[in-house]
């Protein structure tokens, strides 16, 4: 599907795609979803739930918040 605009960002990303070749690997959280932050009283985000950590992309990390956020969390406290 076209939108219209588009290729502005189509512009953007091919300008700069070789960019994310630069980036060295890093230790990831590899399950980084909204569910798993929790927002403290004093107004601190605080990331929970480690048990898919791994090795890699640094932007891989962020492609599930997108598929998986919701719009109201549920609290933790």
């Amino acid at each position: 599907m076209k939108i219209s605009g588009d290729e502005v960002a189509l512009k953007f990303i091919n300008d700069n795609l070789d960019k994310i070749w630069l980036k060295p690997q890093v230790y990831q959280h590899g399950d980084f979803l909204s569910e798993n932050l929790i927002l403290t009283p004093d107004g601190k985000f605080v990331v929970i739930d480690f048990n898919h950590w791994e090795i890699g992309d640094p932007y891989e990390e962020f492609y599930k918040l997108e598929s998986f956020r919701t719009e109201v969390s549920s609290p933790y406290y």
